[in-house]
């Protein structure tokens, strides 16, 4: 029995600190960088329930209602992100780390090359990584889908089609052309973009506004496509290997047609009596009609 008393005791007691544990509690706190100056605009948030979640003001300062048990996530553009656990605290200041590989990332302009941090005209980059995901036997195909203001437009549905309509930023003249100035290595390429094998590009940047194309004049005001192509490496020998398959089968089922010559005619003969009978003529008229009609038309070539 005693036992049993102490086994019911310890039960209570576990119930009652996860009831404390999973209450609500108010935390506030500052939010900086590792120099100390605070950091606005950062998202506060509990791990697990994007719904609760707040800023920091100018100050840098927070205020959030988490559970006591609660894990907050800090995260901003140019720091990584940081994790803290609540564990009953009201008060937590946190320091985030500036995101150095994000910041100092290249991206290939029209004069030569810039940092991510230090460019302020509009562009966006595709390296061979993202091209290597794309199963696609054109190179134009690693922009769509991934390069905001970049439209890909196919003629047709064969995807091997070899003159794709590129729109940046959409329509700039309704006379003129509005093809963007592809550039290869730093020399404007005036042939088919789907020459060029997808397995040999090392980066794609697109030039979208005036500042980062104005090198190129009036060819670059559709927009700027800067291709720089793999360069060889010192090493050892390497070969690589890539195979792919698939199957194609039809969206649309084949249907059933005629192949038979006596089933084709005697379908065709009903056709034209049914046209002229709904017409408004007698049955007689509509089978004098069909006879004539299919008789005309079989001397004058008509046949299966």
């Amino acid at each position: 029995m005693k036992k049993i008393r102490l086994f019911f005791t310890a039960m209570v007691l576990l119930i009652f600190s996860v009831a404390v544990s999973a209450q609500n509690i108010t935390v506030t706190g500052t939010v900086s960088d590792e120099s100390g100056a605070a950091v606005a605009g950062a998202g506060v948030l509990l791990k697990g329930n994007n719904t609760v979640y707040t800023m920091t003001d100018n100050a840098g300062q927070y205020r959030i209602s988490v559970p006591a048990n609660g894990t907050l996530t800090v995260n901003c553009l140019g720091y990584q992100d940081a994790e803290v656990n609540v564990a009953g605290q009201s008060v937590i200041n946190i320091v985030l780390v500036e995101d150095k590989q994000m910041l100092e990332e290249t991206i290939v302009v029209a004069y030569g090359t810039a940092t991510k941090s230090s460019f302020t005209g509009s562009a966006a980059m595709v390296k061979s990584e993202a091209i290597e995901k794309k199963i696609s036997a054109n190179v134009t195909n690693a922009l769509a889908g991934t390069t905001p203001g970049v439209q890909i437009i196919s003629g047709s549905g064969d995807p091997t089609n070899s003159s794709p309509t590129i729109r940046i930023r959409g329509i700039g003249s309704m006379s003129a052309s509005n093809s963007p100035l592809i550039v290869v290595d730093g020399m404007p390429y005036e042939g088919a973009i789907s020459d060029i094998n997808p397995n040999d590009v090392e980066s794609m940047s697109v030039l979208k506004d005036a500042s980062a194309s104005a090198i190129y004049g009036h060819r670059g005001a559709n927009g700027v496509i800067l291709i720089t192509t793999k360069k060889a490496s010192s090493g050892d020998a390497q070969v690589k290997f890539d195979a792919r398959f698939g199957v194609n089968s039809r969206l649309i089922p084949q249907y059933d047609v005629i192949s038979d010559p006596a089933e084709y005619y005697e379908t065709y003969y009903k056709m034209m009596y049914n046209q002229y009978y709904y017409a408004g003529h007698t049955s007689a008229e509509s089978y004098a009609y069909a006879d004539k009609y299919l008789f005309d038309q079989n001397n004058g070539g008509l046949g299966y």
